[in-house]
C-alpha cells in the first residue's frame, strides 16, 4: 500500500491548491479526483472566475486582498493567469465596504453611475445605487488555473490519480486508509475537499458538514468590449455577476438557487428562466453584446450558510469553501488549511 504524508480527495481547485501547498512544504501527497481534473461535474471547470476584493460582508475584504497577492505569486509562473482589468460591486450601501477596503490598504474608489458609463462606455448602468470599484481585481482563468496548480504539485512531487472515486475513509492507528477505485493509499493526514461529495464521505468518520448543493446556470455572451470590461457583481434579486470569460465573452450567472443539483455523474440542463433573466440583464447593461447567448453550462453551487467550513477531527480535515467564493479564496485558504490545521508550514 502506497503511503504519504497528505492525502486530498476532490481535484478542484480547492483540492489542488491543498495539494500543490503541501508539497510545497516538503510534503509527500497525493491526490483522488472520481472523474478527470476539469471535468464539467463539479464547480472548478469552465474558462473564467470572478475575482474582486469588494465584498458585501466587509469581514471578507482584507482576507481578499491576501488572496489576491497570492493570486499575483501564481500568475508569475502563467500571465495569462489572472486578467486586472479591475472589478466593481453595486451596492446601495458602499460605505461599510469602501471603510473595510481602506482599512485594508486597497485601492479603490466610489463611483456614481454616469462617472461609470463615460469611463467604459460599452456598459449602461442606468440610475440607481453606486458601485465599489477596484483596479486589482478581474478575471481568474479558471481552466488555466488549474491546469498551473497541477503542473506545480507534480513537479513537486504530488501524485494525482484521475478516474480514482474514494469510496471511504478509515482511521488508521494514527493515520487514514482512503479507500479508492484504483486502490488503497495510506495517509497521515487526510484533506477532503470534494464540495457538496464531501459530508458523505466524512459522516461515517463522525463528523459533520452541513452543506447541500444546487445547480447554476451560467450564460455566455459574445461583447467586442469584453477584454476591458471589470467585472461586475451587482446586488438585487436575485444578484447577478459578470465577469469577462474571453477576448469578447463574458460570462454571466445570478444567485437563484431553486434548481436542485442533478443526479451525480450527470450536469444538468441550463434553466431556461435563469436564462431568460440574464438575457435581460445583458440587454439592460451591456448595449454592445450578442441578443443571444453563445454558449450555456451549469455548475454546482455549495451552500454553507455563508461559511467557510473546516471541520477537522484527528487525521481527517473536511473543507467546503463555497457559497460562491471558494475559487477566489482558493490560494488564500489551501495555505491557512495545510499550515494550521494540518500543522506543516510553506
Amino acid at each position: 500500500m502506497d503511503t504519504y504524508d497528505i492525502g486530498v480527495v476532490g481535484g478542484g481547485v480547492m483540492g489542488l491548491s491543498v495539494l500543490r501547498e503541501a508539497v510545497a512544504a516538503g510534503r509527500s501527497a497525493v491526490l483522488f479526483e472520481r472523474d478527470h481534473i476539469g471535468h464539467p461535474l463539479g464547480s472548478s471547470h469552465g474558462p473564467a472566475r470572478a475575482f474582486a476584493t469588494p465584498h458585501l460582508m466587509p469581514e471578507l475584504v482584507e482576507p481578499a486582498g491576501r488572496a489576491g497577492a497570492l493570486w499575483r505569486e501564481l500568475a508569475a509562473h502563467d500571465p495569462e493567469l489572472y486578467w486586472a482589468q479591475g472589478a466593481m460591486l453595486r451596492t446601495a450601501r458602499p460605505e461599510p465596504v469602501a471603510a473595510a477596503l481602506a482599512a485594508a490598504g486597497i485601492e479603490h474608489e466610489v463611483l456614481d453611475p454616469a462617472t461609470v458609463e463615460a469611463r467604459w462606455p460599452g456598459l449602461t448602468l442606468g440610475p440607481g445605487a453606486p458601485v465599489v470599484h477596484t483596479p486589482d481585481g478581474g478575471t481568474l482563468r479558471a481552466d488555466r488555473v488549474l491546469t498551473l496548480l497541477r503542473r506545480l504539485a507534480e513537479d513537486g512531487g504530488g501524485v494525482v490519480h484521475e478516474g480514482a472515486a474514494v469510496h471511504g475513509l478509515a482511521r488508521d492507528g494514527d493515520g487514514v486508509v482512503l479507500e479508492t477505485a484504483t486502490g488503497a493509499a495510506r495517509v497521515r493526514h487526510a484533506v477532503v475537499a470534494a464540495a457538496s461529495w464531501t459530508p458523505a464521505l466524512v459522516s461515517p468518520l463522525g463528523i459533520h458538514v452541513d452543506a447541500r448543493a444546487t445547480r447554476q446556470t451560467v450564460v455566455y455572451v459574445d461583447d467586442p468590449g469584453a477584454r476591458t470590461l471589470p467585472a461586475l457583481f451587482e446586488e438585487g434579486d436575485p444578484s447577478k455577476y459578470w465577469v469577462s470569460s474571453g477576448d469578447t465573452t463574458v460570462r454571466l450567472g445570478m444567485d437563484d438557487h431553486r434548481a436542485p443539483a442533478p443526479e451525480p455523474g450527470t450536469r444538468g440542463e441550463p434553466d431556461p428562466r435563469t436564462v431568460e433573466v440574464l438575457m435581460e440583464h445583458v440587454r439592460a447593461r451591456l448595449p454592445h453584446a450578442s441578443s443571444a447567448p453563445v454558449g450555456l453550462d451549469t455548475c454546482l453551487f455549495t451552500h454553507t450558510d455563508g461559511r467557510f467550513v473546516v471541520e477537522r477531527s484527528g487525521p481527517v480535515t473536511a473543507v467546503v469553501a463555497c457559497e460562491g467564493r471558494g475559487f477566489k479564496f482558493s490560494p488564500l485558504f489551501a495555505r491557512e488549511l495545510v499550515a494550521d490545521a494540518i500543522g506543516v508550514r510553506s
